[in-house]
């Protein structure tokens, strides 16, 4: 019997996939644990730091379904599409949201993460990485970053700036954070 291949050596859209998925383990380093909902029992959850470093409890969504995903206007880079999962936006106390962000590219390689979003600092951190296994896999060790400007991943930006966080401001609840993302921008958004 001829030994199976390995996921990832089975096309270039799957190595791009895995190569996507190694620069988000290295930007917040994965955990060894995979977490995903069953149905009949609770939702997984991960631990990482809080503000005061005691551990906070983060429970995390199903993975997106296609047709929950809601695209953000085009970016920088017309090869890549960013959508966010409609049913899995959370909006919490203290300006922040949490939200899974979905990259798909040109060729259909996808890459999906968990992701929270400081509105007043501008900062962002990533909690969990889905994998090819169809579940989540937590970020070791989730660290809170500012969110760039004109990179690939600008989109955060825009997400942050035009949509979740007008003027640093968080939106008040879940139904206003979709509403702006069905509609491209925020009606407290200031455009360029």
């Amino acid at each position: 019997m001829r030994p199976a291949t390995p996921w990832f050596a089975t096309s270039p859209d799957a190595l791009r996939a895995a190569l996507v998925a190694a620069v988000l383990a290295a930007i917040g380093g994965l955990g060894p644990a995979s977490a995903q909902p069953t149905p009949g029992r609770a939702a997984p959850t991960i631990v990482v730091p809080g503000d005061d470093e005691a551990p906070t409890s983060i429970e995390l969504p199903a993975l997106p379904a296609e047709a929950d995903l809601i695209a953000l206007p085009p970016g920088p880079r017309s090869d890549l599409r960013f959508m966010v999962d409609a049913r899995s936006v959370r909006v919490l106390p203290g300006g922040e949201l949490r939200y899974t962000f979905v990259v798909v590219s040109a060729s259909g390689s996808r890459s999906v993460s968990y992701e929270q979003m400081r509105c007043e600092s501008r900062e962002w951190r990533l909690l969990a990485v889905g994998s090819a296994g169809a579940t989540w896999v937590p970020a070791r060790a989730p660290r809170w970053r500012l969110l760039p400007d004109g990179d690939a991943f600008g989109q955060r930006a825009v997400l942050h700036k035009d949509i979740f966080c007008p003027s640093r401001v968080a939106v008040g609840d879940v139904r206003e954070a979709v509403s702006a993302l069905r509609a491209g921008l925020h009606p407290r958004a200031i455009s360029p």
